[in-house]
């Protein structure tokens, strides 16, 4: 009886042990270098500003619009696309540009790695890129910080990518360079300090743009560019809640640009 009392504990300390093996096994993921190599945990902010949620009717205070606007930048992400190159393979080196196909020579992220990566690449294989969000560029978005997390691996495609969201799987280039781009051509109605006006005169004609700005420390926020002339007597006279209707198209040094505008009141 002693024996088979001895058994009974073994088999059960045996069970036991291969019970927490094979829960910590499963937690675990082969795909370790494209998963937790991004964010540890979720960040997205819970009341983020979407271009669906606005319309022209609504105003959106300036300082909501840049960060909604701007909600990208710095964000740590991994990025699935080709490599831009004219010929079979290449080999990377400081910096690699990515495109959606590989037939098509449009770039829609510029990625700068750490170091010098000197691998050859084919012009099929699809790159797993790690890297921080920096800015909108003339070559497409810039990515610094990079690494080139793995050749050919997984990754989601024709999802909305969300800032802060811990990604299980790399997001598709396309996918990532259009939630970037979400608010360019939105009309909005935009409130803030009236800070300044611009006049600039060429050989295309006179144009004249309003800055909102952030009244504790003058850092411009949104840029509308006016359909006519402003009143900047009256609006320096009542800097306080300028609303100002228009379309994104652009940013500025930090500052969100509207186009065809025109103040509300």
């Amino acid at each position: 009886m002693k024996n088979f009392s001895i058994l009974i504990a073994a088999l059960t300390l045996s069970i036991l042990i291969y019970s927490c093996s094979g829960n910590s096994s499963k937690n675990g993921s082969g795909n370790n270098d494209t998963t937790d190599s991004v964010a540890n945990e979720e960040t997205v902010k819970k009341d983020r500003l979407l271009p669906s949620e606005v319309s022209p009717d609504k105003a959106v205070k300036a300082e909501i619009l840049n960060e909604a606007f701007y909600e990208w930048n710095g964000q740590e992400v991994l990025i699935a696309g080709y490599a831009k190159m004219y010929t079979d393979g290449e080999k990377l080196g400081k910096e690699v540009q990515l495109r959606d196909n590989p037939d098509n020579y449009d770039v829609l992220f510029t990625c700068e790695f750490k170091k010098a990566l000197n691998k050859e690449v084919k012009s099929e294989d699809i790159l797993i890129i790690k890297g921080k969000i920096k800015e909108n560029s003339y070559w497409g978005i810039s990515v610094v910080d990079c690494e080139l997390v793995k050749l050919n691996g997984e990754y989601q495609k024709g999802t909305a990518p969300i800032p802060g969201l811990k990604q299980k799987e790399a997001f598709w280039v396309k996918d990532l360079y259009d939630a970037f781009n979400s608010w360019m051509g939105k009309e909005v109605t935009v409130v803030g300090h009236y800070n300044s006006t611009t006049t600039s005169t060429t050989s295309y004609g006179t144009t004249y743009r309003i800055d909102l700005d952030n009244p504790e420390n003058g850092v411009k926020l949104v840029g509308c560019t006016m359909r006519t002339e402003p009143d900047s007597d009256k609006l320096s006279a009542n800097r306080d809640n300028v609303k100002i209707r228009g379309k994104v198209t652009k940013d500025a040094w930090g500052s969100v640009q509207l186009e065809d505008c025109v103040i509300v009141e």
